[in-house]
């Protein structure tokens, strides 16, 4: 489930966020020397704990095959080609084959408002067909990406109770206007599976699919089922990894709930390009780009991404869910399968799959970085936008070249020969063009041997942040643990060098260019310390248009009584009871904090957010927002905002 992953939790930033991708680069972090399928497995996960499995086969025919790392940390386990893994938004195909199925039954028709599977859904107007679920432009909020859905983790839900979720929220935009990947579409396609067809989600996958191929090492998710040969899930970073987080398996649903082995996964696929399952015309539908209404076409089918790859169509899909990572590949014209899938998600097994199918292609290429100077490398240093209004910056660092997207991850540039440079993992190149002055006006990108656009050099300067000198006694003051309330981060000083560590991922280093101010070099973000009194109490961390902000815990990990609310001086002028249709709020001020108890329930802490502005954590981990509300400088009521969207509006009585 692509949005299920470590990065859409409360939309986390910093650089506890998986790899922002660049227009220019994925996110990985391999060497360029492979040379056969087992040393390009090594290179990604070999100095994991965590484990993989890969498979390769061409033409019916398995090239490759073979496991790797722990399946089981706690217990040693060795990873083998028979462990099952959760394969998240891989699961979408599967999805969109049991639509296809009904279709052809004559039980649905692909254009079909979905109004007519579920009547009160509220479409504001529009007309949503099946279709539009199928390739991510219905326009409908995916409820992955809404606040939150970080606290629903631990819930089991219904599908409709899942749909009560998202069916209120506005539309992105209108159906067929542009593609948003988007697992509200998904679930929608679930339940109408379950109408159409009579039978649950899971019980159609299992009788429809996966017994008529023979699938037994597939399943639908469950948290509490015993299933033989499942894999642990991991998240975090070498030498701090942890359990992945708890995710009821209700949750993903038709979006990305299933289950299964490398090996299971290719026998799907076989089944799948040679017509057993849905006819040779619904394919060419389900791998045929969408049309939006503008008359451009995505690249994306119906479960399924459309891309190249050395110039040969393929049809993939990879997936991430807590504690785990898929890819998978499938070259029509060769009959090439790669699959490669990591029980953590510490590793995309991206890279590892794309130079595998690069490898069984003949095509993958190992590049040799040629040195530059340093005067020449500065020719291509400049800010590049491109079609889709995405800028980038390219800067030179030390004799490297470096490019950067806002808010994005760092990457090195390496230079092979004239005005071209490759990426470290040997997959994607760069060319840079020149006018007929020789001077540098655009950049060319490519990825696995094949075009993706162009990058237009603009008049914009590059901004380069630059690192002052702050004193060991100055530094100290920020040592501590900073909660950000979804993680927290570790503030450290080593060597005269300060460092930050979110929960679970590798540290990096800030650089100050101010006092209270520091930036970072490996990602496009900035953070602030905030001060109490002149005393570091908080941090706030901005990464492209995200923001966060955290207070510093003391040795018993409670927030610092002393930071207070943006604006105000004294937390007493809330204090009071409030009333809203007979119902009363106390709120009170103990040891430097507020705390609110309606009647009749528990007192709970009031944590500043904003000017006048708390949040309370509620003990089933989901979060009130509180918003008191002012006539001049009096504080004449209260707002409190429910995970649900239920609002409630209360009077200061006294």
């Amino acid at each position: 489930m692509k949005s299920l992953t470590v990065e859409q939790v409360g939309k986390l930033i910093f650089f506890y966020l998986l790899m922002t991708l660049p227009f220019l680069a994925l996110a990985l972090s391999a060497s360029a020397q492979s040379t056969s399928y087992r040393s390009i497995l090594e290179e990604s996960f070999g100095e994991h704990q965590s484990g993989a499995t890969a498979i390769v086969a061409k033409a019916g025919k398995i090239l490759y095959q073979d496991a790797i790392g722990q399946a089981n940390m706690e217990l040693g386990v060795k990873m083998k080609m028979e462990h099952i893994f959760r394969i998240g938004s891989i699961t979408k195909q599967f999805t969109s084959v049991a639509i296809m199925q009904l279709e052809e039954q004559g039980k649905l028709s692909i254009q079909d408002p979905i109004t007519k599977y579920i009547p009160d859904y509220p479409t504001h107007g529009h007309t949503i067909t099946v279709e539009h679920l199928l390739t991510h432009t219905s326009g409908i909020r995916s409820y992955t990406d809404m606040e939150s859905f970080g606290s629903m983790f631990r819930k089991d839900m219904s599908p409709m109770e899942l749909v009560d979720v998202f069916k209120d929220e506005p539309m992105d935009f209108a159906p067929g206007e542009k593609f948003n990947y988007n697992n509200s579409g998904y679930i929608l396609l679930g339940v109408i599976i379950e109408k159409v067809s009579g039978l649950s989600y899971e019980e159609y996958v299992q009788k429809h699919l996966f017994e008529p191929l023979g699938m037994t090492a597939s399943y639908y998710g469950s948290a509490s089922r015993v299933i033989p040969e499942r894999v642990a899930g991991y998240q975090g970073a070498k030498g701090d990894y942890r359990n992945a987080d708890y995710l009821s398996m209700t949750l993903p649903y038709a979006a990305g709930s299933l289950l299964s082995t490398v090996a299971d996964l290719y026998t799907w696929t076989k089944a799948v390009h040679s017509h057993q399952l849905v006819s040779a015309k619904s394919l060419e539908k389900a791998f045929s780009p969408f049309k939006l209404n503008n008359g451009e076409e995505s690249d994306y089918g119906y479960g399924w991404s459309l891309g190249k790859i050395y110039d040969h169509p393929a049809v993939e899909h990879g997936g991430g869910i807590n504690g785990f990572l898929t890819e998978s590949i499938y070259v029509p014209e060769e009959k090439l399968f790669v699959a490669v899938f990591s029980n953590c998600n510490c590793q995309s097994p991206s890279p590892a799959a794309n130079k595998m199918a690069a490898l069984a292609l003949g095509e993958f290429k190992a590049f040799t970085k040629v040195e530059l100077s340093t005067e020449k490398l500065q020719e291509y240093v400049g800010v590049y936008e491109n079609e889709e209004g995405n800028k980038h910056k390219i800067v030179v660092e030390e004799g490297q070249l470096y490019t950067m997207s806002r808010g994005g991850n760092r990457y090195e540039l390496n230079p092979m020969g004239k005005d071209w440079v490759f990426f470290n993992d040997n997959l994607r190149t760069a060319q840079f063009v020149r006018d007929n002055k020789g001077v540098v006006v655009a950049v060319k990108a490519y990825e696995r041997g094949s075009y993706l656009g162009t990058a237009k050099r603009t008049t914009e300067k590059v901004e380069t942040k630059q690192a002052i000198t702050l004193s060991e006694t100055e530094l100290k003051e920020y040592i501590g643990t900073y909660d950000m309330g979804p993680f927290k981060i570790k503030v450290t000083l080593e060597d005269g060098k300060l460092y930050g560590k979110p929960d679970g991922d590798g540290k990096a280093e800030l650089w100050p260019n101010a006092k209270d101010e520091f930036f970072l070099k490996v990602v496009d973000a900035t953070v602030e310390f905030i001060r109490v009194e002149g005393k570091v109490q908080g941090m706030k961390v901005t990464q492209g248009d995200a923001q966060l902000e955290g207070n510093l815990l003391d040795e018993a990990a409670e927030p610092k009584p002393a930071m207070k609310a943006k604006g105000t001086t004294d937390l007493g002028v809330y204090t009071g009871v409030y009333e809203s249709e007979g119902r009363r709020l106390t709120v009170t001020l103990e040891n430097g904090f507020l705390y609110g108890q309606p009647e009749d329930d528990t007192k709970e802490k009031m944590l500043p957010s904003g000017q006048d502005a708390f949040t309370v954590s509620t003990s089933d981990g989901g979060q009130v927002k509180v918003k008191f509300k002012r006539s001049g400088e009096t504080v004449t009521g209260i707002k409190l905002e429910m995970e649900s969207g239920h609002q409630i509006d209360a009077q200061k009585i006294k």
